[in-house]
């Protein structure tokens, strides 16, 4: 018994170090986390160095979307939550957009739902839920029951800006099948939504497809004149 004692204290002082590192590893990615979701991007959180952060970073934007007091960081935290691509964090998105409000809703919140609904894309190419989701979403009449507004944005107007979102998220999925819905969606006559807008998001969905859609968006950012 005590030489068993014996080699337990032996290999907790072993790990002690490894434990010390890991904690230091997870405080500096809650760091870089939060500077990342409290800086101002011009042109949307750079998606590169938001990857690299890894889901390490969850928790700490999870945290940020849950807080009531930190609605200015709001939008980030759903546009990193969406370019991590964690399947997990589907729900979280989502009820995001349908549970969490009603009424009226504020500029800074309205900014927030749309992002956070667009950034369900990357994770449609992983999860089955996400992109069922996203192929009803795109259509205006799914938003009927939607419990919040914004100013003019309300009923039919709302509707087919949410629609929007969904269309863009799934131009920004890598996955045959978003390509797929899109081009469905190109074909219904009347048309649901802006065949203008449906035809960006098909050219959109291509060049993810060849490129990656890391490499897409580092392309993207460039011109824009991001990072």
């Amino acid at each position: 018994m005590r030489s068993s004692l014996s080699w337990l204290a032996s290999l907790a002082i072993a790990m002690a170090p490894l434990q010390v590192r890991a904690k230091a590893e997870d405080a500096a990615v809650r760091s870089q986390a939060l500077s990342l979701v409290q800086t101002s991007w011009q042109h949307g959180l750079p998606f590169g160095r938001t990857q690299d952060l890894g889901p390490a970073a969850l928790p700490t934007f999870h945290a940020v979307l849950r807080d009531p007091n930190s609605s200015q960081l709001w939008a980030n935290a759903a546009s990193a939550i969406g370019i991590l691509a964690d399947t997990t964090s589907f729900d979280t998105l989502r009820s995001f957009v349908w549970d969490r409000f009603s009424g009226e809703v504020d500029t800074r919140t309205y900014k927030a739902l749309l992002l956070a609904q667009a950034n369900i894309g990357p994770m449609a190419a992983s999860s089955p839920r996400a992109l069922s989701y996203l192929e009803q979403t795109c259509r205006p009449k799914a938003w009927r029951k939607l419990a919040w507004q914004h100013g003019p944005r309300s009923g039919e107007a709302l509707w087919q800006v949410m629609s929007e979102m969904s269309i863009q998220a799934l131009s920004l999925s890598n996955s045959p099948r978003a390509k797929a819905i899109l081009e469905e969606l190109r074909g219904v006559d009347p048309p649901l939504v802006d065949r203008a807008y449906l035809d960006e998001a098909i050219a959109t969905n291509q060049k993810v497809r060849s490129l990656g859609l890391r490499e897409f968006m580092r392309q993207f950012q460039k011109e824009k004149g991001g990072e």
